[in-house]
């Protein structure tokens, strides 16, 4: 099975970068003089962005760029741009922004414009499996991210500690990280499956076991996800003891799992091979 909610959305992480620009740009307004028009389109580009019209947004802002550019906002436009052409998918555009902030000639960058850029330059090595390369790039961020984009950061490392075989590593950071919200369940459950396919099978079940005893959100959508992670979660278990001949443990898993849940057929095949493993025939024929 392979890894789930590698690093969140893309939409997200622009949307928490974007959130930050906000803020830096109304800091910026009080410095210097603006141009009227530009700084509106930029604030228009923010809008649109908000309102889920990244095609817009980005029109605002190469507009107001192809007319003189905008003022007094340092390199906010620039990341803002990126991280629409990110939203938006166009990777090419969103790299090459984003290593224009990191060139020998921007130095004079401040330091979270520059730590924004590499982590978003991670984000988007991460979606070409690069995980080398996101992994550089994670360390060049020089201490921690803003209280967005931090806890987005601690999860893609753990995620590509998991891809680059850094099983350990990865254990020790998921241990650190903070056990609320939803990105426990994902970490814990790609672990699990990076220990299975090791064959670290008794490694894997605490994993998955971790899945089991987190609670869920009270968000219904979200806590549908969370169960459905559960029932997967609970399967993989099942078929981890199956494997290792432990056919009452992998019983045990299989009748966890939800017989209306999207993986009850899985579960209730692998609870057949764990009956017929024990030589109980009618009980295997059950499900």
């Amino acid at each position: 099975m392979g890894n789930l909610a590698p690093g969140f959305t893309r939409r997200l992480g622009s949307l928490s970068l974007l959130c930050a620009l906000a803020a830096a740009a109304h800091s910026a307004c009080a410095e210097e003089p603006l141009s009227s028009v530009a700084d509106l389109r930029y604030g228009n580009a923010l809008y649109e962005y908000f309102q889920g019209d990244h095609l817009q947004a980005l029109s605002e802002l190469m507009v107001a760029g192809a007319r003189g550019g905008i003022k007094g906002h340092g390199s906010s436009p620039l990341l803002t741009e990126g991280g629409i052409s990110l939203a938006l998918g166009l990777d090419k555009r969103a790299k090459a922004i984003f290593e224009s902030l990191l060139n020998e000639d921007a130095g004079t960058q401040p330091l979270d414009v520059r730590n924004a850029a590499w982590f978003h330059l991670a984000e988007l090595q991460y979606a070409q499996a690069k995980w080398d390369e996101a992994h550089q790039s994670l360390d060049r961020i020089a201490g921690r991210l803003d209280s967005e984009l931090e806890p987005r950061r601690q999860v893609m490392a753990i995620n590509i500690a998991i891809h680059r075989g850094q099983l350990d590593s990865a254990e020790a950071q998921l241990a650190a990280l903070s056990q609320a919200g939803e990105q426990p369940h994902y970490l814990h459950f790609n672990l699990a499956n990076a220990f299975s396919r090791a064959g670290l099978f008794q490694r894997a079940e605490q994993h998955y076991h971790r899945v089991s005893m987190l609670p869920f959100s009270p968000n219904p959508q979200l806590r549908e996800e969370q169960l459905a992670l559960h029932d997967r979660a609970m399967t993989a278990a099942g078929y981890s003891q199956l494997m290792q001949g432990q056919y009452d443990n992998a019983i045990e898993r299989f009748t966890r799992v939800r017989l209306g849940g999207p993986w009850s057929h899985q579960a209730l095949l692998g609870y057949g091979w764990a009956a017929l493993g024990k030589d109980d025939y009618r009980a295997a024929l059950q499900p």
